[in-house]
């Protein structure tokens, strides 16, 4: 995945790890050449957690990423039942992340090999119902408006059966934009370049012509036809023989490959098909109200046993029979691991002392009902709410900032306590020198004057400290959500430390965590997912340096 040659695929960097602070990485699910399709989970309070799909993909200048944030912002305009949502965005080191709705199932042309090889053509209503799903949603995006009014002119281009998608409830979804067009895109597939999957194309888009709705009319055509007749009329044993199919074969009649299909569905698939677009439905609304006129059967309860087969299937002898993994092993993936720890429950048991003292008590967990009744005057201390504490150290100066936070109800604010620490780097003192001047000292080139012979730190080096500093404290409500979710693995006044080495751009090359020992647990994973996905800015070299973090529990 990486752009440099030799470094660790994707799969293997992102195993395991927060993403974006709360989306964790459970396993592979695809690879292709732009990137990685992981399986996650979303993680929340009180042991909250849902899978969801987490898209990878390298270059974030590249042509490529420029296609994957486009198609987050495209689907991101898209609330359809039948199309599969965006849920987030971002970047994680060198690659761009995209968060999507999880489908509990399979693709359309996983599920039409099997139908093919266990038990024949598949049904009409089957195969209507679930083209007749993907018309409905096209038709969603092909007449979306902006909040301005004007048209968004989204086209999808790339409809074929792999990018549409059944969970095991019989829902169907339309997935992966990543070719998609808009009225005004600022992105245009260069001359001679062709996107796509070829069989399902139409015409125009191998010729140069206008490619808009009437296009996925085609391929929603193609794509029916297939599954009916049970092969691709176009699709050819070599590229060249594929597009001279699609410029100029006529496809053989449906009614010459099966008798059930009544004449005006036959009808209304040629017209769809036909390779000039003028010929065409003018939208996919009347192609698929065509398709509804020649049904002699009620669409409800196609419906119903559509879902009833794609359950059974599902979950029965297909994973097996086209060696895919079994939903029931994706479910044991993501939900592995998940913490159940209960955030809401730590309470604070005090010794006799000094209010003074408050701050470093040892914790315990106490059960809620354990709290006896009291009045506000003569509450006892033992019994108070305690609040977790994040000391995210950055150096600006020596003392304390409190920054209240006030939670729901009547509760009184929990202090976050933040302590001002320096900015130090991990290599071995060489002198006296100031943390300062070994941040300067990383980043020197190995032909430089020994440490010990070092001039004494430029006069910026001090605002350079102040900005390293300053971008990773931008973090720290990241960096608490960490430890909220995993106040299992807080030690009191436990202190960590995050290594960063960062580029010129600054952007984090690497992010590694002290103790080792908590890097490879959930909240370490948490920790480096932030590190690792903060940029410090422009910095006049490359730099190396450490930030620590104390955590501690404190009594209010």
């Amino acid at each position: 995945m990486h752009s440099n040659p030799g470094t660790a695929p994707a799969a293997d960097l992102f195993s395991g790890r927060v993403l974006l602070g709360r989306y964790r990485i459970a396993r592979q699910l695809a690879r292709g050449g732009m990137g990685v399709v992981h399986l996650g989970r979303v993680e929340g309070a009180q042991g909250f957690a849902k899978p969801v799909v987490i898209k990878t993909i390298l270059a974030a200048g590249g042509e490529s990423a420029q296609l994957f944030a486009r198609e987050a912002r495209i689907v991101s305009q898209l609330q359809h039942p039948g199309i599969v949502s965006v849920i987030d965005f971002g970047e994680v080191d060198d690659s761009n992340i995209m968060v999507l709705e999880y489908i509990h199932g399979y693709n359309l042309g996983q599920w039409f090999r099997y139908v093919k090889g266990a038990r024949g053509l598949m049904p009409l209503p089957h195969a209507l119902h679930v083209v007749l799903a993907v018309l409905d949603a096209l038709g969603y995006a092909h007449g979306l408006t902006r909040a301005d009014g004007s048209p968004a002119g989204i086209v999808h281009r790339d409809i074929s059966p792999g990018n549409i998608l059944i969970d095991v409830q019989g829902r169907v979804k339309l997935a992966d934009f990543g070719i998609a067009r808009t009225a005004d895109d600022e992105f245009q597939t260069k001359a001679g370049m062709f996107r796509g999957t070829l069989a399902f194309s139409p015409p125009e888009s191998l010729q140069g012509g206008t490619v808009d709705a009437r296009s996925d009319e085609y391929a929603c055509a193609v794509v029916l036809y297939q599954i009916l007749a049970g092969i691709n009329p176009f699709k050819g044993t070599e590229t060249g023989h594929t597009v001279a199919r699609i410029l100029q074969h006529v496809p053989e009649r449906l009614a010459s490959l099966r008798t059930d299909v009544p004449p005006a569905i036959e009808a209304a698939i040629d017209k769809a098909m036909s390779r000039n677009p003028n010929d065409r439905f003018a939208s996919v609304a009347e192609f698929a109200e065509a398709l509804r006129r020649g049904m002699n059967w009620s669409e409800r309860d196609a419906a119903r046993a559509f879902a009833a087969q794609v359950a059974q299937d599902f979950t029965g002898e297909m994973p097996e029979a086209l060696g895919l993994e079994p939903l029931a092993t994706r479910d044991a993936a993501w939900r592995e691991a998940q913490d159940t720890s209960d955030a809401s429950r730590i309470a604070l048991k005090l010794p006799t002392s000094n209010a003074a003292d408050a701050v470093t008590k040892t914790v315990t967990p106490t059960p809620l009902a354990a709290a006896p009744p009291a009045s506000a005057e003569h509450r006892p201390r033992s019994r108070s709410w305690v609040w977790l504490v994040l000391a995210a150290a950055i150096l600006l100066s020596a003392g304390l900032l409190v920054v209240f936070l006030r939670p729901p109800g009547n509760l009184p604010p929990p202090p976050i306590i933040v302590e001002k620490q320096s900015v130090i780097d991990e290599t071995p003192p060489v002198s006296s020198a100031s943390a300062l001047a070994l941040i300067e000292a990383t980043s020197a080139p190995a032909s430089a004057t020994p440490p010990s012979r070092q001039a004494a730190p430029k006069a910026s080096a001090a605002s350079t400290r102040r900005s390293l500093a300053g971008a990773f404290q931008q973090r720290q409500g990241a960096i608490q959500g960490c430890f909220k979710q995993n106040p299992g693995a807080l030690i009191d006044s436990q202190h960590l430390s995050v290594r960063f080495d960062v580029e010129p751009s600054g952007r984090v090359v690497k992010a590694s965590l002290s103790p080792a020992s908590v890097a490879s647990q959930p909240l370490g994973s948490c920790i480096l997912g932030v590190a690792r996905s903060t940029n410090f800015g422009t910095q006049p070299e490359a730099v190396s340096f450490s930030i620590p973090i104390a955590a501690r529990m404190v009594e209010h």
